[in-house]
């Protein structure tokens, strides 16, 4: 059998044309775990970015192999970098906001009565013991 050059063994040979890229199948998911990260942040989830940042970080350093970082994979990895430092900043400032402003306390206690039929200080006060008084705690973070 004669090869004219226009079948499947033509792809393999040297002096084929046809330029077959790479496929890098960690790539391709580091690459879309990094935006789906980047993206849950701003929808104001907490877990989902954090497990999909770290995925992409991971996927991205083994999609390189041992070489260098490519393009992809370096977005990717930024992607899930800004995710999990974006998530960290707003849990400490949600932390912070909680302990120092009395009426984001308020705001929220309300919300979770609404929500779950107890307060955060409840929840809190049951995790400690019932003699721990958060308010007066906090009151005394503040001085």
């Amino acid at each position: 059998m004669e090869n004219n050059g226009t079948g499947p063994q033509d792809l393999n040979s040297s002096s084929s044309s046809i330029y077959v890229p790479f496929d890098n199948g960690f790539l391709k998911a580091a690459s879309v775990m990094g935006v789906a990260s980047l993206v849950t942040t701003f929808f104001g989830l907490l877990t989902i970015p954090m497990v999909l940042g770290g995925l992409a970080i991971i996927l991205a350093l083994l999609s390189r192999g041992r070489g260098d970082m490519n393009s992809k994979a370096y977005m990717a990895f930024t992607c899930g970098s800004v995710a999990i430092i974006l998530n960290i900043l707003i849990i400490c400032y949600a932390l912070f906001m909680f302990c120092f402003n009395p009426v984001f306390r308020s705001t929220v206690n309300e919300q979770s009565r609404r929500m779950y039929g107890y307060t955060i200080n409840d929840m809190i006060n049951q995790s400690v013991g019932d003699n721990f008084d958060v308010e007066s705690y906090l009151r005394g973070l503040r001085r």
